[in-house]
């Protein structure tokens, strides 16, 4: 008996430590939240140029980490960061697109980036994706495709040199 009540002591213990980490942690990532806010609005009052969107980059990227930690309630983060209601729901999209639950993941390409994974130019990219010869985003927001349709469309591309129009006749 005595045994027992030494592991539920043991426990307790360990429960408690594990709750006074956790509420430092959340506490270090609030701040962090704030500080990376007032940076942001800093340079976006200061600069309009490239400085406070990579502000605003940062301060995206820390309440994404936050969110997709489940540590702190998506409303905790969006006090933090200073952000509106659109704000809000956007992350929330995002967070919800990126968690392991959900069956499909978006993968947040730029056309810069979509290329490179098709071996091909961005400019090459942009004249397809205008002709319609890229397949459209699955993203509600229009910015990302699930993993499947972009590995399904790069395994039904034809090879360098296919005579596609030959195929067209048959």
């Amino acid at each position: 008996m005595p045994a027992a009540i030494d592991a539920v002591a043991d426990a307790v213990c360990a429960h408690r430590a594990y709750c006074a980490a956790r509420k430092t942690r959340v506490e270090a990532t609030l701040a962090a939240l704030r500080a990376a806010a007032a940076v942001a609005a800093a340079e976006t009052t200061a600069h309009t140029g490239w400085t406070a969107m990579q502000a605003m980059d940062r301060l995206r990227g820390l309440a994404l980490i936050a969110g997709r930690e489940g540590l702190i309630s998506i409303d905790q983060i969006a006090a933090a960061a200073g952000y509106d209601d659109a704000q809000t729901r956007y992350l929330t999209m995002l967070i919800q697109a990126e968690s392991p639950d959900q069956p499909g993941r978006y993968l947040s390409l730029t056309a810069a980036e979509f290329a490179a994974r098709l071996g091909i130019l961005p400019t090459s990219f942009a004249s397809m994706r205008s002709r319609g010869h890229i397949p459209g985003p699955d993203d509600p927001t229009g910015k990302g495709w699930l993993l499947t349709t972009v590995e399904d469309f790069i395994a039904s591309r034809p090879g360098a040199g296919a005579r596609t129009d030959l195929q067209a006749r048959r």
